[in-house]
């Protein structure tokens, strides 16, 4: 704490034994005592606040770059799908571009799409360029966009579509046989 009563007698002492230029009795009152006193007592207080909002300062908005794609076929007859068919997506909401895309995400693969079974993608390979693209526009599940696109003569059914980012999950209930050309927008989207 500051002793006001000290810190004047220390002024009181210089000034009557002889430093008594103004600059001196300026630099010496009481009150720049106090104010030095307690510019000092503070800084490590300015210290722990400066570093604490630093590290507290919010994650750059979005909900993060995308790092995998799972999908659930639907366990259900003929809800599974052959090489006669394909899955292609479209990922809205994000930068450099608006939107990412994945054509045929299964690469005529026949492990795939199988009912009942959840098929995960990760990497440049599988998903092409939305692999690391940055949902940087939207900040929750609710304003995710993907479209579905289905093509060839084998038709399937997907219960749901998860797309794993670096900040959060985000799975879209589908639920529709797609077939032909078809494709459907996901509705309902939430963080999981």
């Amino acid at each position: 704490g500051i002793n006001a009563e000290y810190m004047g007698k220390q002024w009181y002492q210089r000034r009557v034994h002889g430093d008594s230029s103004p600059a001196r009795q300026a630099a010496y009152s009481p009150a720049s005592e106090i104010m030095k006193s307690s510019v000092i007592n503070l800084l490590p207080l300015l210290a722990i606040v400066g570093f604490t909002a630093a590290h507290s300062l919010p994650a750059k908005a979005g909900l993060g770059t995308i790092q995998r794609i799972s999908i659930l076929t639907s366990d259900c007859e003929n809800c599974g799908m052959t090489l006669l068919g394909q899955v292609n997506l479209k990922i809205c909401g994000g930068a450099p571009e608006a939107c990412c895309s994945i054509v045929n995400i299964g690469d005529f693969d026949s492990n795939m799409f199988n009912e009942g079974q959840i098929d995960n993608y990760t990497g440049t390979y599988q998903l092409e360029d939305c692999f690391n693209y940055s949902l940087d526009k939207i900040t929750n599940a609710a304003q995710f966009d993907l479209t579905v696109y289905h093509e060839g003569s084998d038709g399937g059914q997907l219960d749901w579509i998860e797309v794993a980012t670096t900040n959060t999950t985000v799975r879209c209930p589908l639920g529709y046989f797609m077939d032909s050309f078809s494709q459907v927008t996901a509705q309902g989207c939430f963080s999981v």
